[in-house]
Formats: structure tokens, sequence, C-alpha cells
């Protein structure tokens, strides 16, 4: 069985056909880039697999299990707005989701203090998101997604609106987390490098549709029109 099975998943907004048809599989531990412009429906098909929307057709199959709530998925999610409550600490933030585990008071401060030492936000726990820099408040909705250590991240494209040097540090800490923990990636971007850099396959998306799919390491020879200018545009890491 998969870590998540999407088959012939589709998708409407009135009129507008936001998933079209679209089937993946994903072993655990796998990581997924999903790639393409603005409108092409990455979103939609993420939140599909979150079980934030409810398919029009097709099925979300999570270990052979389909019909799943949101959060009986063993999902964590980063958002691209990173939804981050204004009025609680960086430490109230991590406390929140944990709360709800099973876990001793000991072991919540334990978890607590021991996901703020990975993402380096040590010393920052009183902290609200207003007095974080851009990359902190990055690191603390990764944090948040990461504390209920769940079988499965979702990047909604979070770290589309940092500059490359940042960019490239926090791809390079959601690499060292998966190598850590072990989760199953898939991560929206609308950057063909990053894409490459953190999947081990790439799924092409325009108008809802699977367009191209294949390793990072084939991507550049993709012929589509809709990729050509992600690919010319690119923001090159080296």
């Amino acid at each position: 069985m998969h870590a998540i099975e999407a088959i012939d998943l589709t998708k409407r907004f009135g009129a507008i056909q936001a998933v079209d048809g679209v089937s993946f599989m994903l072993g655990a531990g796998e990581m997924l880039a999903l790639l393409g412009p603005s409108g092409s429906g990455k979103t939609t098909l993420l939140r599909l697999v979150a079980g934030l929307e409810q398919p029009d057709g097709g099925t979300v199959s999570l270990f052979g299990m389909q019909g799943l709530r949101p959060e009986e998925r063993g999902v964590g999610m980063v958002f691209q707005d990173l939804a981050l409550w204004p009025h609680m600490s960086l430490r109230q933030h991590l406390l929140f989701p944990v709360r709800k585990l099973d876990l001793t008071r000991e072991e919540v401060d334990e978890r607590v203090t021991q996901t703020i030492a990975s993402v380096g936000l040590g010393g920052r726990e009183k902290a609200r998101p207003a007095e974080l820099s851009g990359g902190e408040q990055q690191r603390l909705a990764l944090a948040r997604a990461l504390i209920g250590r769940p079988k499965r991240l979702l990047l909604d494209e979070p770290f589309s609106s940092l500059d490359l040097p940042l960019k490239r540090e926090m791809v390079e800490l959601v690499l060292e987390l998966h190598e850590r923990d072990g989760f199953t990636l898939v991560h929206v971007t609308h950057d063909p490098v990053e894409a490459s850099r953190a999947s081990d396959r790439i799924v092409a998306l325009d108008s809802g549709k699977v367009v191209w799919s294949g390793p990072p390491g084939d991507l550049m020879q993709a012929k589509y029109p809709a990729l050509e200018p992600l690919i010319r545009a690119a923001d090159w890491w080296s």
C-alpha cells in the first residue's frame, strides 16, 4: 500500500475545472513536487490530499484508507500565508496542537523544546509572529506542522516570497528534517529548481491536468509550453 494514492481526482469550482483526472502514488518517505504556473491546480490538489477539499470524482487513499477526516490523515501542512496567530507566542503556537496528543505534561514540554531546537528557534519561545523575522516565521510554521510527528508533510508554496538565500536555507532545513523523520513530502512550487532540489519525482500541472511527470534530472529537458517560462525564469541556486 502507498502512503498517498490519488486516483483520477477531479474538482470543479463553478465553471472552473481546477483538477482534471489527476493520479499519482507515493511510497512512505518519498518526496513529490507539484510544479506549475499560478492557476494550474497545484494548491487544490494538495488540499484534496489533506482533506480540506472534497473531490467531485476520484479517490485519495492513505495506506489504503479512504474517507478520512482531515485530523485523521496524519498530515502536517504549511500554508502559503503561514496562518500564524498574531496573539500567540512561538511556544503557544506549538503547545496548541501538541496538547491534543496523548502525552504527559513532561512529554509535551520535551516535545516542544525539541521541536523548537530542531528548527533553530531556541531562545525565541516568547516571541510573537510580529517580533519574528520572515525566516523565523517560516521556521515557526514548519515547526507547528511537524510537532505532531505527521507521516505526511504538505507544503503549499510557503517559501515563494523569500529571497533566494533564505529560500535555499528553508528548503535545506526541510530536507534535513525529512532525513531525520522520514515523512512523506508533497511540495507545491512554481520554481523548477526548488522542485528539483526537494523531490524524488515531479508532477507538472497545467489547467488542472498532468502535463509531465518524471525524475528531477529530466525536468530541464521537458517540452511543454506551460513549463518553458518557469524554466527560463527559475531561481538558479548555484
